[in-house]
């Protein structure tokens, strides 16, 4: 697995990928190779299909990329806006501290948005040069290399994903590269995460949002009640439609991938009979003949690669996208929005001088953040996993999507709940109200993140019939081979 050359193993900026709204990943005929450089080491190497979503893509990958630094900036400065307003930097007419939030909303979007993050990773649209014919093909026979020179390999899925050639080619090429000692370190993640994490932070900012305007302005409460609910419905509701339409997909490729042969899998030159739609002309390179010459070269048959495909590849796909999709990280960074609402209402009380009360106020703010939206998060995944089938008629899906928001909903209540219920057993103690909530949450978190399994249905192992009897028992044994899959 050797470079054709040395300059053919090339890397770009993230933040070059990404630019100007990701136009390296929408397609187009423009040429970006000089975005590339030379190099001998690659933090990742993006490998996805040029057949799904194209902005889901560019979501995600920017929520990957800038969602730890949004996440810093938009904390930091909630945290100096809420010290700016009470040493009176920030004057305010209210008797309610409300500037928090929307400092702290805009510096999450601008983090998100123009933070430029300089990691080194592997995009074929730049890295491979497009126009120059030579390039291409001293690229392409060089991505054996460009691979073994990768730390991770980032997988961004979707249901196109299994049946392109191209992408099974690179994540076995990925795996047989590894030392046999050494794990790879393969990261997948559906191109739905980035556009469900940013409907669910718009989600919880309109939330937040309504609840100032009700103390600002003095809403009636049921009319804020309506608000609240209208306002967070529809983003949240995008986003669990989403994410059964993904479960959906998950099951679809697990066949999809256990059938997958060489000549099965799909690419674009033989799809189009090897003729360019848009020029007319013939299509000179034939990229399953290219990477046939590699399989045999690297794995010693097709068949060998086929087996490697139907097996060890078709389980890391099923064990990373049924229980990775939601790190407990990543749901940090994206709720952290909950912290600036919290240092709100505590400011409010410090400004006040009942310090019991805002210490509360802000130990609570961490609990709920980092203990009850994982919660809610990791049950509703669960329910979206288990509800996943889709109905035939609109309003009857529409209805099971409500589910899976009622399951949010129910895990919301119990938290708020038990908050509420300590403020009427212990109403003269702040400390200790906190000094149990806080705890018991986190507790309660562990056990639900921990515990609440992801059922796989059985089709999700493929036939080891042609394996041998060794090659199953091995299977068997897997860790990833089992049904049950804790989060």
């Amino acid at each position: 697995m050797k470079a054709l050359r040395p300059e053919a193993v090339r890397a770009t900026y993230v933040f070059q990928a990404l630019q100007r709204a990701g136009r390296a990943l929408r397609g187009g005929t423009s040429d970006l190779y000089h975005l590339s450089h030379a190099t001998t080491r690659i933090h990742a190497f993006w490998s996805h299909s040029w057949h799904g979503n194209k902005w889901m893509k560019v979501a995600t990958l920017l929520f990957l990329s800038n969602s730890t630094p949004a996440a810093l900036m938009g904390l930091a400065a909630s945290v100096l806006t809420a010290l700016a307003v009470q040493y009176n930097w920030i004057r305010s007419d209210s008797s309610v501290n409300y500037w928090c939030l929307p400092v702290g909303s805009a510096a999450y979007a601008m983090g998100m948005l123009f933070w430029r993050s300089r990691q080194l990773v592997f995009l074929d649209r730049i890295c491979i040069h497009q126009c120059n014919l030579e390039k291409k093909v001293e690229g392409m026979f060089s991505l054996g290399a460009i691979l073994k020179c990768a730390d991770a390999l980032l997988v961004l899925w979707d249901p196109s994903y299994g049946q392109r050639l191209w992408c099974l080619f690179e994540l076995a090429g990925f795996l047989h590269c590894q030392p046999p000692t050494q794990k790879p370190r393969i990261v997948l993640r559906p191109s739905i995460l980035g556009p469900v994490f940013f409907s669910a932070t718009a989600g919880m900012m309109l939330m937040c949002g309504t609840q100032h305007l009700m103390h600002v302005n003095g809403f009636d409460s049921l009319l804020l009640a309506w608000l609240i609910i209208l306002l967070s419905f529809a983003p949240m509701c995008f986003a669990a439609h989403i994410v059964r339409s993904y479960c959906r997909s998950v099951s679809r490729m697990r066949d999809e991938v256990a059938k997958v042969t060489l000549e099965s899998a799909q690419c674009y030159c033989c799809s189009v009979q090897h003729r360019d739609p848009a020029s007319g002309k013939d299509i000179e390179i034939c990229d399953r003949r290219v990477l046939r010459r590699c399989v045999v070269e690297w794995f010693g048959s097709v068949e060998a690669f086929e087996h490697r495909v139907q097996h060890e590849v078709l389980e890391i796909l099923t064990d990373q996208l049924s229980k990775n999709i939601f790190s407990y990280r990543r749901i940090a960074e994206a709720s952290s929005v909950f912290m600036a609402f919290f240092l709100d209402t505590a400011g409010t009380s410090c400004r006040d001088g009942v310090l019991d009360e805002c210490t509360e106020r802000v130990l609570k703010g961490v609990a709920y953040w980092l203990a009850a939206v994982p919660s809610m998060t990791a049950v509703s995944y669960r329910v979206a996993w288990a509800l996943q089938r889709q109905r035939i008629h609109r309003v009857l899906d529409m209805l099971v999507t409500l589910a899976v928001l009622l399951s949010m909903a129910l895990t919301a209540c119990s938290y708020v709940a038990f908050d509420m219920c300590l403020v009427w057993i212990i109403p003269d103690s702040a400390v200790l109200r906190v000094a149990i909530f806080v705890p018991i949450s986190a507790a309660s978190t562990a056990v639900v993140w921990r515990c609440l399994p992801v059922r796989v249905p059985a089709a999700s192992v493929p036939s080891l019939s042609s394996t041998g009897p060794h090659a199953a028992e091995q299977h068997e044994g897997s860790p990833r081979a089992r049904r049950i899959i804790p989060l």
